[in-house]
């Protein structure tokens, strides 16, 4: 009677403990490791999407660098000449896909190694001015071209081609994160935060892992005469939380699109980027969503069985 009450006991306290340390677990290898981001990335096709999206917002950023959102008249704003099949053969011609690939990944790899202390200062510098170089070379060939086309255009090239030279000049030649991070006290603190909660999250997670083994232990010795029913109380333990674990995850699955798209219909992002974002997000949350369910489902199978092996062992 009394093995039956302290496993009972352990039982639900374990219930709880179990689901945490589950749910703790996975979410601290999907979400604080970059392997997530970047598998989504690559299959959302962000990087070749990125390159006919880009051209429209830098023609309509240049645009608006010349006349202040005005970009109908083409005597006070020549850069209005410029369409987004322009921009496109300006970006394609800049910028590849295994350029953005690799800076985004060597960021991503970076901005984690910092939170998980392997670097002292999220070590983050994009250089700028090669391709600064080749968007304003491509830039004016376009430019030049659409001239040639257009002679009758109440501006002359030269014009054009120093305002093009204005703005290029106004691009740094690489963005250095570190100095920022230096220079702006704010965001330097905040980032000791989010870095000193993971470490927290980190020894939290250890500590429930450790105590869920140990009360499976001492569940297990609890039963040590009768070994069968060692199976029935952790297949009892784990049943509970592998249900609820696989059913949150199923109904965030089918949710979750839902509320990312009211979301940017609620934001102030572009319209030529939304639809990628959507998808992005959508194919991540997919990921985790299903490892989750995985993990549910495992955790489920495993104690139907051990409960199905202790039925079937009373029945003998």
């Amino acid at each position: 009677m009394l093995r039956r009450v302290c496993s009972s006991f352990l039982v639900l306290f374990l219930w709880p403990l179990l689901l945490a340390t589950v749910i703790g677990v996975n979410a601290w290898f999907l979400l604080l490791y970059p392997q997530l981001y970047l598998s989504t990335l690559d299959e959302a096709d962000v990087y070749h999407e990125a390159i006919h999206i880009v051209p429209q917002l830098l023609i309509d950023y240049l645009q608006n660098q010349q006349n202040n959102g005005d970009t109908t008249d083409h005597a006070s704003n020549p850069l209005a000449l410029l369409n987004e099949a322009d921009g496109e053969i300006v970006i394609t011609n800049a910028i590849d896909e295994d350029f953005l690939r690799q800076q985004v990944t060597q960021a991503v790899q970076d901005f984690f190694a910092y939170l998980h202390g392997d670097l002292t200062t999220p070590r983050l510098q994009i250089p700028l001015k090669e391709v600064s170089n080749k968007l304003r070379q491509q830039l004016q060939e376009v430019i030049h071209k659409k001239f040639q086309t257009n002679p009758n255009t109440l501006v002359n090239e030269a014009e054009v081609q120093t305002q093009v030279d204005e703005i290029f000049s106004n691009i740094p030649a690489s963005i250095d994160l570190n100095t920022q991070v230096k220079e702006d006290a704010r965001v330097r603190d905040q980032l000791k935060q989010v870095r000193l909660i993971v470490y927290r999250v980190r020894y939290l997670l250890i500590a429930l892992v450790t105590v869920s083994v140990i009360l499976l232990l001492i569940l297990s010795a609890i039963n040590y005469h009768q070994p069968w029913r060692i199976l029935y109380w952790v297949g009892f333990a784990l049943l509970p939380p592998g249900i609820i674990i696989s059913g949150i995850s199923m109904v965030a699955r089918s949710r979750f699109p839902a509320v990312v798209q009211q979301r940017l219909r609620e934001s102030d992002l572009p319209s030529q980027v939304q639809p990628l974002i959507k998808d992005t997000v959508i194919i991540g949350g997919n990921h985790v969503a299903t490892v989750f369910f995985t993990v549910g489902i495992t955790m489920t199978a495993v104690a139907g069985l051990f409960l199905l092996v202790f039925i079937l062992r009373r029945k003998r």
